[in-house]
């Protein structure tokens, strides 16, 4: 018999890549969603977009490095939308996924 085990416990880590946060949303994406304030990324290569201010996102993403957790502390209705880039069909995390954050400024600077 087979025995699966499901650990719920432990958050799912996609492999890192040698680009930051920022260049994966330049790189990957053309236009910035209707009402997010900001980007950041989660262990599982999703990219989160909030409409939160971005100094609350901030500060979520302190809390959240101890409990792991930024929507339970930001809120689902906050969040905007969640994408994923993948390289051969791998979702993959930026190399500075704990810590870095985009803001549409940022973002529309970098597109040209």
């Amino acid at each position: 018999m087979i025995h699966i085990k499901i650990d719920l416990d432990t958050a799912l880590q996609v492999p890192l890549i040698d680009k930051t946060l920022a260049q994966l949303v330049t790189e990957n994406f053309t236009k910035w969603p209707t009402q997010a304030t900001c980007a950041v990324q989660e262990s599982d290569g999703g990219i989160c977009w909030w409409s939160s201010p971005v100094s609350d996102v901030k500060k979520g993403m302190e809390s959240a490095a101890e409990d792991g957790d930024l929507t339970s502390i930001l809120g689902i209705g906050n969040m905007v939308t969640v994408e994923y880039v993948e390289y051969n069909n791998q979702a993959i995390c930026a190399k500075d996924w704990k810590s870095g954050l985009v803001t549409e400024e940022e973002f529309s600077s970098s597109i040209g």
